[in-house]
């Protein structure tokens, strides 16, 4: 199965914004799916691996890194995944059945500034976190997928920290 990546790393203005983006394009043949069905003869429910046949996932990431001046760093990523599947072999998949754990849209971004108090040579930091995942499945077992899957969301983050001179601990 040809597995591609592509990219670039860079950076400008004395190292002080990068840029990166990565595209990449994967095959898979026999794809493992988890299934389940019920067994009359036994009457118990029987979990199974089988082959999902031929899929495919294609996308792309991107990275970007600032520091616009002393002290202060801004970031953002974010990434695009694309998966269907191209041939069905013995499990129950359609070309629209989604992987598990494959959000199509990522993103996150993020600044931090620290400084120094001058009355007492302290350090602090403030930072501000936020990621969000589009929704996703959350079952690898195709029978017990729900409509829509679990709904994207995202996450909020801060963060204060103070490091007195001369120390070796923090307080956050």
């Amino acid at each position: 199965s040809p597995d591609y990546e592509a990219g670039f790393r860079s950076e400008w203005f004395d190292h002080r914004l990068q840029a990166n983006l990565t595209g990449y394009y994967m095959e898979w043949d026999g794809r493992p799916i988890q299934t389940s069905y019920f067994d009359p003869k036994t009457q118990n429910f029987v979990f199974a691996t089988t082959s999902g046949g031929k899929s495919r996932a294609d996308g792309f990431e991107f990275t970007l890194l600032a520091v616009p001046m002393e002290g202060l760093k801004l970031q953002a990523s974010g990434a695009l995944l694309t998966t269907r599947w191209i041939t069905f072999g013995s499990a129950n998949v359609t070309p629209t059945t989604p992987w598990a754990y494959s959000p199509k849209w990522t993103f996150h971004l993020a600044a931090q500034y620290d400084f120094i108090i001058p009355s007492n040579q302290s350090d602090v930091t403030l930072r501000a976190d936020w990621g969000y995942v589009g929704n996703y499945q959350l079952d690898g077992e195709i029978e017990r997928q729900t409509p829509g899957g679990q709904p994207a969301y995202g996450i909020l983050n801060t963060r204060i920290q103070y490091t007195p001179s001369d120390a070796n601990w923090n307080v956050q």
